[in-house]
């Protein structure tokens, strides 16, 4: 059974937002200039208080690690051995924009994968690379229709066919949400209407409540 996506707004707390964007910033690597700067977050207190944020023990996030980026993510999943669910937490955007988080209805029912469609330079540690597009593999629930206008408005950064076979919803990337997903359902970042924009994302061995 596969989790539907949860949207829960105004859930995180301006201080608690605070607390994290310092723990981020206040790591020597945040300063680097990436594409995609990801830091892991480390320390047992700091697990604690992200489980407290989002009701669930500590000892069931398998990872936490914070994530900035200048471009828009590929479509991938996150299922390893022992994740379910996703928790995204949006904690900061360059400017006013709403940037957003694309969940797919599709679902990857094997390792997390990343689709980096014609991009043979790509190359990624966990979520190992696919070349092509996700309906060019056994996705579940593929709609073999090209991808509706609403959706891909979201998803123009990359040409239309790319998104064949998928559909979804655009969740607002907005500090203050909560956004938990399966970690088998195959998603992405929309077009950056943003510089930049930071996250946290959480992964869990049980379903999210």
């Amino acid at each position: 059974m596969i989790l539907q996506p949860v949207l829960l707004e105004n859930n995180i707390d301006n201080d608690s937002i605070e607390r994290l964007k310092r723990l981020f910033y206040s790591n020597p690597f945040s300063r680097v200039k990436l594409p995609n700067n990801m830091i892991k977050v480390e320390k047992n207190e700091d697990i604690k208080f992200i489980a407290d944020l989002i009701n669930v023990n500590a000892e069931n996030i398998t990872l936490a690690h914070f994530y900035k980026h200048i471009r828009p993510h590929y479509p991938h999943t996150d299922y390893h051995e022992r994740e379910i669910s996703n928790v995204v937490m949006p904690l900061e955007v360059s400017d006013d924009s709403t940037p957003n988080l694309i969940i797919f209805d599709q679902v990857w029912d094997n390792p997390a994968n990343t689709w980096v469609f014609e991009d043979k330079q790509a190359r990624f540690q966990h979520n190992k690379e696919l070349l092509g597009r996700p309906c060019d593999y056994d996705i579940l629930h593929s709609t073999n229709k090209e991808v509706d206008d609403d959706l891909y408005k979201h998803l123009d950064h990359q040409p239309k066919e790319y998104w064949h076979g998928l559909s979804g919803k655009a969740y607002p990337f907005k500090p203050g949400n909560v956004i938990k997903f399966d970690a088998k359902s195959i998603h992405a970042t929309s077009n950056m209407t943003c510089d930049y924009k930071l996250g946290l994302t959480i992964r869990l061995d049980i379903p999210f409540n």
